[in-house]
């Protein structure tokens, strides 16, 4: 409140000052007629804001108080009377309102809630005495008063009503008051104070409309057209609302402000309806007032008689008469009976009555729903209450005695229905100005401006804030509008006319109402009329001052806004406005047939050939193309595994199956799928080829439907398309023999023998074979016979004679002296002369070439080359073959026949054409320029959608420019050539293309400087000439720091660019640089936030008067053009330098270079870090040219890396949830630093272009850049990401690449996720394009370049969803467009001009001077930075007599640096305790955990975490309690159960017969466990009944959870490997369960619960819970393949790169998390290789788990916050919480079951410390166990785990931590995996192991084994032995190893094959440095054993 206190005040003298001037300096004398009259409105108008701001000063509600439960509660003492419940009677006062209206009131009264006894009636009071209304009465069962006259009205009706009640407080409703239940309870209780009166509750119209949408409003006016009408006009302007609460009815101002803020005052009056009254109260008023009645009577008889003897006597003789006489009325008779009795109540002197304004909602009613309702509603407010002002002369001390603020209050009241006077002046003096051009004031100067604006901005300011959260346009169009009305209700008082009362009628009146509205008509229609006059005027250059005429057009929109919604609220205009949207489609194909030349000859293999190129990596592009290609597979496969032949439409041929197949082989290969999607896809794809019909002579037919695979026209075999997919199948053969089976049994169903017959004609030796070819095989030609002979004579070894050479007919032709096969290829118009290139390049891509195929492809590259390279180019040849679809198209429900016909009928069009896929093939194949120029030509042909893929063909005509055609077909055959050239190099390079991107430079174009024109137009239109400066948005008089420095870019390139001429530039310079220098600051130190244009007063965001604070990044980037400018132009250097002088920077920069902003908080002055990564940069390089210190803001730290469409982004590390600041990525910083540093250091003098001082900054810009770059190439979606404006709510987004933890996050400064405001920036579009020019910015700038409107500049962007453009302008968007064109024009816009310090001629600025001098008290002041000391500087010094000011001398020793550097090195050699040693001794990746036997204090913490399941087993079931004392446990608990149990036997914590007896109890319970409906498990069970129970612990079905189910069924499996018996017990456990609902066809894994008492199922498990459950159920013999590949992608955490699960929790509702367990427990009980999971997968989840451990690692050492994070639960509300490494965007993520951040909760888990420090054998779990050890209770357990903030223990306990516990102590006690196989290989090595070994209980035998192995690495080659060793070796007791000799040889071996074994990745490098390591102590054991071995 203290904000809008100051705002007020400042506004109300500056106001003052305002008022004064208009009176003593402003009037116009010439025209006093018109000036005196708007001053003193004026005049009138301030008055009343400072009644306003009085009435706003202070919020201040009385507590609310419990109700009553007695009536002496609500009494003094001393009025106690016998204890009885409080009596209430609710009045529901009606007239001639609907009955069933009332039975609706009466209904919703009678469910009055009450917690004590009360004594409650309701009375309807009718004055309307219908027989009806007491009918309804009786039937609902409540009282009915009416009486026999209506004296009164409404206040006689109620009077009427208390004389026939009793009650202590009375409820008084309208007709149409809907009570809500709470209404008593919640303000009875005010009632406690006895001297409160009443209470009056917020009023709420339930009924205002919300409007209606555009469109359906139309189609109820016009039906479809009205409809479709509608929503092409919201397509334009976005979403339009008819008719939503048009009569300004919402009350939320009048009682949640006005009123509201009354209450400090004792000033609340009652409203009436609503309202709770004391009885007393009222009828004690109502006395008093009698009394004063009959006295005044009295007076006013026996005034005039001087005698005071007989005056008395009159008087007491008068008296009984006039009492008699005179009513007793408790509610004045009056038609405001309720504002009057406020009145009497507050003025009465005696007894101080108090009120309460409520702030709650306890109520509904009806609103006005007409025009003429409405009117008759207001009109009674507004007479009524002149009424009471002008004849009851309540301001008077005689009768009333209001408190002073009462009667402010009160008075603030009667003058806003008095405002109507001056209002009317207000809306007339615009109409009379732009008319006559009459001004009411001397002139529109500058002291105009200055004297205004002030107390403009700061009032609008100070009731912004005022009235926070709550529109006050609706008060203020109203205030304006009313002024009709209550003029008309002034005149009626002031004539002394009676105001009769209407009642306001509940229901629509019909009929038009526009005479209502005249005024408010005529006012609008002059207005409109004064502007056109005006404006022509203005034109013809008739106006001295057109600033007047600014002025008065701002007066006249605002006059015209407030009236129209009033008019339009009087009648609905129905608006036909037709639109006729025609489209034409105009289809031809252009082909042009090669002449056909008949030659001979043979064909070999040319002596010039060239080498095909060898293979090598693939770069950033081909990677990119790889991807965009397989997109159309991606979304053209079918469900049953095969693709569409082209996009969209549902068939397929043969040939296109083997390209599907080829094409996914090659995804495999680049990574762009995964292994398990790659089997995926083949596997379905041939299995559905298995199912294909086939023809009579058993072969599949050339064309099928490919979803239905029904076989499309004739059933004819295509030879040549079978031939593909059998080259396809060979590949598939060779590459991946897992598939060989199912490939041998497609070959199986196939008769492909069919496909050849013998050559009875032919004589030669060997019987020459051909196929049999369908009469419409496409593809009879010569090079695709040739193709596919090499795959058909692997059917019949001479298949392919026929065609190793031309066959007999084959002809010849000669292009440009080059002899080529004609193909003879068949088209729709019979065979044409034809040459194709496809076949030859597939034989080359996929076969290797041979020959003839070789030779003919040479030889068609060489005639494109030579067509190609002449000066004049030839038409290229046509040297492709497009597939036709199939002609039965009546089959295809998508195609039309008739488009089919006009194909095949039509004559092809004489243009050649060249396909992609084959521009790509000449692109791998053979490396030259013409083939580089070609892939050059088709790139642009992407259709980078994800509906799409690459266009099939391209045409090229005589010009070589590129010209599509329709229709553009979408071949898969396209992809299939990519991606195999993607295969052939190999693999991705990670270059960025950016990198190579050059910026554009030199003179602008014509089309260049027309940009640069119309962006000028923005600062020609929003000039303000009075100051100097430009509005930040377009006609809203308000700049920030940031936007008056795009100012300056944007006018300095209009000089450079000569938009400007040097008068014109430095007339707005002085201009600017006088405004900067006299601006009021921020508490003397800084530029406020905001400033007003017009009169550069301080402002808020909203332009109300008042400061904010500062931002340091606005400032920083003021300082940038500030220097930039006084670089250009240095006759403006001292007026810059004294700007800069004037600032005072304590506050905004530390001495470590930290930059603060500051704000107001309470009226106090905040100083925050301000700025993230990008800006925070580019901020500080603004402070540092100026030569302060900005270390630590300069640099890039801290940061990470998002992997966004195969680019890491760098984005700020540091929390936004945390810092209230959000860490966008966005292009406008980077944009910035490149166009005025050059992506140089800011003090880099050097202007060479793209040699770049500050690499990182490039560097990180080029990464954003081709984040947004490769996201258009992958999604089809242009991108030019920035913030950005809003032409409607929320009007401010920052449209971001990565943002808050998700990429491409479009979201509000609250953080709001906006999707739909996310648009191509058109700041960053001409950015990009100037900074990297590349295809991508060729094509942003074609698409913005037009984008603006006359006058007003450019659109801030255009929505990406296709809305249109943003209609809104700022300057910032323009300036930004300006800067870029001065960039290529001139380059880095930060030319140094002045000397260099270093200089010897160094000459210093006023700055620099100042800076100097020793004396200058400011600098210490104002914290100015130090000048470094060169020879010139003191040089200069010397010269002019200056002491120079030098910097305190830093007081660190340099043996102290030496010290610290030395510790350093010490620190990075030996820091990790010999991590390579450890590797060495501990073998590889199991080098990690902790493999020995448990230490006496490890046994300690079994046996306690063993108590938790000794204290809460259920002996009925057998069941552990899930949390201490709480019977309720998961399905995942019991999993923990069964692993503690067997932990609990291994480690010896009870006996077998123990053991035995709580194994058989639990499977017993689970064998009798109740089922879902589905028969699966539920989710949660009672332990102590086992059945299904809610949290609460209610019987309830709860449906199933994957997750749980699969812990389950892994304990149950681990628990029958260990215990065999049982296995057939466990096994019956999970047979009666149903997985049909839980793993799908696909192996997804599915969970159901309830939702409102239905089941819903939905994918549960996410990335690494999911791979943990898949490992479970693939135990069990399913296949849940896609559980175990979860859509990811990669985020970097502590430098860490993490996989994160890719769904969106924002719209999936599940959260996406990383935690630390999910990733441990398949290390503990597998070694992160479980059985049967390939092993590609197992090295993934092995890498997952190392990078989640190290990243909690690296978060102790960087941040020194001790991390293992693991879900817990809490003993309170939020009760369990998700503790991430990673969740829903964020690291280190504190997750509630709700949602909701809890970070304040984090905690070092327990549960994750144990597993961590058993996996992990490091100092830092070391330090982990150390600060966790001590979190138990002997007793009961191990606690929950520690806060990471405060250090306390979470006490909780629970199963799964001490299951864990019990885990990962059994897991290092058994050794761990590595161990465990090296044990049983070593035991089982042969019979005679065996028989050694059993003679040792497993146990001892196993530890005696491994410690004997670790002291065996210590031997080195000179035998330097162990005491342990040497012992154990020399002693050979029975109880030790006692190994005879021969037994090492195959100790070495079983180490050996464990190793191996158990790590995939295992070389025979990596075997020998074991055999290495091992042999000598190896050797040692063996000598001994001869030494000392007895049998």
């Amino acid at each position: 409140m203290m904000t809008w206190q100051v705002l007020a005040v400042a506004a109300l003298i500056l106001g003052a000052n305002y008022i004064y001037w208009r009176w003593t300096a402003s009037l116009n004398t010439d025209a006093l007629w018109y000036a005196i009259p708007l001053v003193l409105a004026e005049t009138l108008a301030w008055i009343g804001t400072v009644l306003f701001t009085i009435n706003l000063w202070k919020e201040q509600d009385p507590p609310q108080c419990p109700p009553p439960g007695e009536i002496n509660e609500c009494l003094f003492p001393e009025e106690a009377v016998e204890p009885r419940p409080v009596k209430v009677d609710l009045f529901i006062a009606t007239y001639s309102e609907d009955t069933e209206l009332v039975r609706l009131s009466i209904r919703d009264a009678l469910k009055m809630a009450y917690p004590y006894p009360i004594d409650y009636r309701i009375h309807v009071l009718d004055d309307g005495r219908r027989p009806e209304m007491k009918a309804v009465c009786d039937e609902e069962g409540v009282n009915y008063i009416s009486r026999q006259t209506n004296i009164g009205f409404k206040a006689g009706n109620l009077r009427n009503g208390l004389e026939q009640t009793d009650g202590d407080f009375i409820v008084i409703c309208d007709a149409d008051t809907r009570v809500f239940p709470t209404l008593l309870s919640h303000t009875l209780g005010y009632f406690r104070d006895p001297d409160v009166a009443w209470v009056q509750t917020p009023q709420w119209f339930f009924d205002l409309p919300e409007g209606e949408n555009l469109s359906r409003w139309g189609q109820r006016k016009a039906g479809k057209v009205g409809y479709g009408l509608g929503w092409l006009i919201q397509k334009c302007v976005g979403p339009v609302t008819v008719g939503r609460d048009p009569f300004f009815n919402d009350p939320r101002m009048f009682y949640d402000v006005i009123l509201r803020r009354r209450n400090w005052a004792n000033a609340a009056f009652c409203c009436g309806a609503a309202s709770i009254h004391r009885r007393e109260a009222v009828m004690q008023a109502a006395l008093r007032s009698y009394v004063w009645s009959v006295e005044e009577e009295i007076h006013r008889h026996t005034r005039d008689i001087r005698d005071e003897e007989t005056r008395e006597a009159l008087q007491e003789a008068m008296r009984p008469h006039v009492a008699f006489d005179t009513e007793l009325t408790p509610y004045k008779f009056h038609v405001s009976e309720d504002i009057y009795t406020s009145v009497l109540l507050h003025g009465d002197a005696a007894r101080r009555w108090r009120s309460v304004m409520h702030p709650r909602v306890e109520s509904k009613m009806l609103s006005p729903q007409d025009m003429l309702t409405w009117m008759i509603q207001r009109f009674k407010y507004a007479a009524g209450s002149l009424d009471i002002l002008f004849h009851d002369n309540i301001f008077s001390r005689r009768r009333f005695r209001l408190s002073l603020p009462q009667t402010l209050m009160y008075a603030t009241t009667f003058w806003s229905y008095m405002a109507c006077v001056w209002n009317t002046v207000f809306l007339i003096s615009p109409i009379i100005y732009l008319f006559t051009g009459i001004p009411p004031v001397s002139a529109w100067s500058t002291p105009f401006y200055l004297h205004f604006l002030p107390f403009f901005i700061f009032s609008e300011l100070a009731f912004m804030f005022g009235t926070w959260g709550i529109s006050a346009w609706d008060g203020r169009a109203s205030y304006l509008s009313f002024f009709s009305m209550n003029l008309r209700a002034l005149n009626t008082v002031l004539r002394g006319e009676q105001i009769k009362f209407h009642v306001t009628p509940k229901e629509r009146q019909t009929g038009r109402f526009l005479y209502l509205v005249k005024p408010q008509i005529a006012i609008v229609v002059l207005t409109l009329a004064g502007l056109i006059w005006g404006g022509i005027q203005v034109a013809r250059g008739q106006v001295d001052d057109p600033s007047g005429y600014v002025i008065n057009i701002f007066w006249g929109g605002v006059n015209i806004a407030a009236m129209l919604p009033l008019i339009f609220a009087a009648i609905y205009l129905t608006i036909l406005l037709g639109f006729l949207l025609g489209f034409a489609i105009v289809v031809w194909v252009e082909k042009q047939m090669p002449t056909r030349v008949e030659s001979s000859g043979g064909i070999a293999l040319s002596k010039d050939f060239p080498p095909l190129p060898a293979k090598r990596a693939l770069t950033y592009d081909e990677a990119i193309w790889a991807r965009v290609a397989w997109q159309y597979y991606v979304n053209n496969t079918q469900p049953n595994g095969l693709a569409n032949a082209s996009d969209g439409e549902p068939w397929l041929s043969l040939w296109s199956v083997g390209s599907y197949l080829l094409a996914t082989a090659a995804a495999e290969q680049l990574n762009i799928i995964s292994a398990d999607e790659f089997d995926e896809r083949i596997g379905t794809a041939l299995f559905a080829l298995g199912q294909l019909p086939l023809n009579e002579r058993g072969l599949p037919a050339a064309y099928y439907h490919a979803d239905t695979l029904k076989i499309l026209g004739k059933s004819d075999a295509s030879a040549i398309g079978l031939s593909r997919l059998l080259t396809a199948l060979q590949t598939l053969l060779w590459r991946y023999p897992q598939h060989a089976a199912a490939i041998h049994d497609l070959f199986s169903l196939w008769n492909t023998g069919a496909l050849i017959e013998h050559n009875v004609q032919s004589q030669a030796a060997v019987p020459l074979h051909n196929w049999t070819l369908t009469d419409d095989e496409q593809r009879d030609s010569f090079g695709y016979r040739l193709y596919a002979s090499h795959t058909l004579r692997l059917i019949d070894s001479a298949a392919g004679l026929a065609v190793t050479n031309p066959p007999e007919g084959q002809k010849m032709i000669d292009l440009d002296g080059v002899m080529v096969p004609d193909e003879g290829l068949r088209t729709p118009w019979g065979k044409q002369t034809s040459l194709i290139s496809l076949p030859y390049l597939l034989t080359g891509l996929e076969l290797g070439f041979d020959a003839q195929s070789a030779e003919i492809a040479w030889r068609i590259m060489q005639i494109q080359q030579r067509r190609h390279s002449l000066r004049s180019p030839k038409q290229p040849v046509s040297t492709d073959y497009a597939e036709p679809a199939p002609d039965y198209v009546n089959d295809l429900p998508d195609r039309q026949p008739v488009q089919a016909r006009n194909l095949r009928d039509e004559v092809p069009e004489k243009v050649a054409i060249t396909s992609t896929r084959t521009a790509f093939a000449w692109y791998a194949l053979f490396r030259n320029s013409w083939s580089e120029a070609l892939r050059q030509q088709v790139l642009p042909l992407q259709v980078p959608d994800a509906l799409s893929g690459l266009p099939l063909h391209f045409p090229l005509s005589r010009s070589n420019a590129m010209k599509p055609r329709s229709p553009i077909l979408f071949h898969l055959l396209t992809g299939i050539t990519i991606c195999w050239l993607a295969l052939s190099t190999v693999r991705a390079d990670t270059e960025l293309p950016a990198s190579g991107y050059s910026p554009r430079s030199g003179e602008l174009t014509v089309r260049e400087m027309t940009i640069a024109k119309n962006a000028w137009q923005y600062f020609v239109t929003n000039y303000q000439p009075t100051t100097g400066l430009v509005n930040a948005v377009n006609k809203f008089p308000s700049t920030t720091m940031w936007d008056s420095a795009s100012y300056l870019a944007a006018l300095t390139a209009a000089r450079e660019l000569g938009i400007i001429d040097k008068a014109e530039f430095d007339r707005r310079m002085l201009k600017f640089l006088a405004t900067l220098n006299t601006l009021v600051l921020f508490r003397n130190e800084l530029p406020n936030k905001a400033y007003n244009t017009i009169s550069a007063q301080k402002v808020d965001y909203t332009n109300k008067p008042g400061e904010i604070g500062f931002s340091a990044l606005d400032i920083g980037r003021m300082l940038v053009w500030l220097k930039i400018v006084k670089e250009r132009y240095p006759e403006y250097g001292n007026s810059i330098d004294n700007v800069v002088l004037g600032w005072d920077f304590s506050h905004a920069i530390d001495p470590c270079g930290t930059l603060y902003g500051a704000y107001l908080e309470n009226g106090q002055p905040k100083y925050v870090q301000e700025g993230r990564l990008g800006y925070e940069e580019y901020g500080a390089a603004g402070f540092q040219l100026w030569g302060f210190n900005t270390c630590k803001a300069s640099r890039p730290q801290p940061y990470e890396l998002a992997e966004i469409y195969c680019v890491l982004v760098p984005y700020d590390t540091r929390d936004p949830r945390n810092t209230s600041q959000h860490n966008y990525v966005v292009t406008e910083s980077y944009l910035l630093y490149g166009l005025e540093f050059g992506f140089d250091k800011p003090t880099d003098r050097d202007n060479a272009p793209r040699d770049y001082s500050l690499t990182w900054m490039k560097n990180f810009a080029d990464r954003v850049y081709q984040a947004q770059e490769n996201r258009y190439t992958i999604t089809g979606v242009l991108t030019a990401r920035s913030e950005h404006q809003l032409d409607k709510a929320p009007y401010f987004v920052y449209d971001t690449v990565f943002s808050d933890g998700y990429n491409w996050n479009t979201i509000t400064d609250k953080g709001q996720f906006v999707p739909n405001a996310a648009a191509i920036s058109l700041k960053a579009a001409l950015g990009m394009w100037v900074l990297w020019n590349s295809p991508y910015t060729d094509r942003l700038l074609n698409t913005i370049e037009n984008a603006n409107e006359e006058g007003k500049g450019y659109y801030e962007g255009l929505y990406e969803n296709g809305n249109g453009p943003i209609k809104e302008f700022t300057a910032n968007n323009n300036g930004i467009m300006l800067e870029a064109l001065l960039f290529k024009k001139e380059g880095k816009l930060l030319a140094f001009n002045t000397d260099n310090p270093k200089s010897k001629d160094f000459a210093p600025s006023l700055w620099d001077r100042k800076l100097l001098d020793q004396f200058e008290e400011n600098n210490a002041l104002r914290s100015r930075p130090f000048l470094s000391s060169t020879p010139a500087v003191k040089s200069w010094c010397d010269r002019t007599g200056v002491t120079q000011r030098t910097k305190p001398a830093c007081q660190a020793s340099r043996g102290l640096a030496g010290l610290l550097l030395a510790g350093g090195v010490i620190f990075a050699l030996f820091g990790h305790q010999g991590a390579g040693w450890r590797w060495l001794i501990h073998g590889g990746w199991h080098s990690s955990a902790r493999i020995a036997a448990l230490t006496p204090e490890e046994q300690t913490w079994a046996t306690i975490a063993w108590r938790y399941f000794v204290n809460n087993t259920q002996p009925q079931t057998g069941l552990v309690n899930g949390s201490d004392k709480q019977p309720r446990v998961t399905l995942w608990q019991m999993g923990d159960t069964l692993i503690a149990l067997l932990a609990a036997k291994e480690l010896g914590l009870i006996e077998d017969a123990e053991y035995d007896a709580r194994l058989t109890r639990l499977m017993g319970t689970l064998n009798r466990l109740m089922l879902t409906d589905a028969r699966t498990p539920g989710r949660l069970y009672s332990s102590q009944t086992a059945t299904p129970v809610d949290f609460s612990g209610k019987p309830s079905k709860n449906g199933w959870s994957a997750r749980d189910m699969a812990r389950l069924m892994l304990a149950l499996r681990l628990t029958a490997e260990r215990e065999p018996q049982y296995s057939e017990y466990l096994d019956k456990i999970i047979l009666r369960w149903n997985f049909c609902p839980v793993i799908d066809s696909e192996g997804e894994l599915w969970s159901s619960s309830l939702q409102n008492g239905q089941p819903v199922v939905r994918e549960e498990l996410r990335l690494g819970e999911s791979e943990y459950a898949a490992t479970a159920f693939q135990l069990w013999g399913f296949s849940p393949d896609k559980a175990f590949t979860p859509p990811a992608h990669h985020v970097i955490i502590a430098q860490r790169r993490l996989a994160v699960d890719a769904r969106d929790p924002r719209t999936t509702w599940q959260p996406s998390l990383i935690t630390t367990l999910p990733y441990m427990l398949p290390g503990l009980e597998f070694g992160w290789e479980p059985e049967g999971v390939a092993a590609d997968l197992q090295q993934r989840l092995r890498k997952q788990a190392e990078n989640v451990w190290l990243s909690q690692k690296t978060r102790w050492e960087t941040d020194k916050i001790l991390t293992a994070r693991a879900d817990f639960t809490l003993s309170q509300a939020p009760w369990h919480i998700q503790d991430t490494v990673w969740g829903n965007g964020y690291a280190w993520n504190s997750v509630g079951d709700d949602g909701r951040d809890y970070t304040r909760f984090a905690q070092v888990s327990t549960k994750a410390v144990f597993a961590l420090w058993a996996l992990w054998d490091t100092p830092y779990t070391d330090v982990l166990m150390t600060v966790t050890k001590h979190l138990n209770d002997p007793q009961k357990g191990w606690y929950e785990g520690r806060q990471e903030a405060t250090g306390d223990t979470n006490a909780a306990l629970t199963l799964s931590t001490n299951a864990t516990v019990l885990e990962a102590l059994f897991f290092k006690h058994n050794a761990g995996p590595l161990f465990d196989t090296f044990y049983d290989a070593f035991v089982h090595m042969s019979p005679e192991t065996e028989a050694h070994f059993s003679r040792l209980p497993d146990r001892e035998g196993q530890q005696t084994l491994f410690k004997s192995f670790f002291a065996m690495l210590a031997v080195d080659g000179a035998l330097i032995v162990p005491d342990f060793l040497e012992r154990l070796a020399r002693e050979q007791s029975d109880d030790g190893l006692h190994l005879p000799p021969r037994f090492f040889a195959l100790w070495r071996e079983a180490m050996l094959n464990a190793v191996s074994l158990r790590d995939p990745q295992c070389d025979d490098e990596i075997l020998t440095a074991w055999a290495m390591a091992i042999a000598p102590g190896l050797e040692y054991l063996r000598r001994q054993a001869e030494l000392h071995y007895r049998a």
